[in-house]
C-alpha cells in the first residue's frame, strides 16, 4: 500500500473513532483541576460578599452616599 491509501483511510477511520491522546488525557485533566479550583474561588468570593455586603457599598459610594 502506499501513503496515500494509507492516508486514505486512517482519515476515514478518525471520523469515526474518539480515540483521544494522552497528551489530550492530561489536558483535560488540568481544565478539570483548574475548573474545580476556580468554582472554589467563585464559592469564596460569594460568601466574602455575602458577609461584607461589598456590592450595596459600593453603589452607596458611587451614589454618594458615603
Amino acid at each position: 500500500m502506499d501513503t496515500e491509501a494509507i492516508d486514505r483511510l486512517f482519515l476515514e477511520l478518525s471520523q469515526f473513532t474518539n480515540a483521544t491522546t494522552d497528551k489530550e488525557l492530561q489536558l483535560q485533566r488540568q481544565i478539570d483541576q483548574l475548573q474545580e479550583r476556580l468554582n472554589d474561588f467563585e464559592e469564596s468570593i460569594m460568601s466574602w460578599d455575602k458577609e461584607t455586603d461589598f456590592r450595596a457599598t459600593l453603589a452607596k459610594r458611587k451614589k454618594g452616599q458615603l
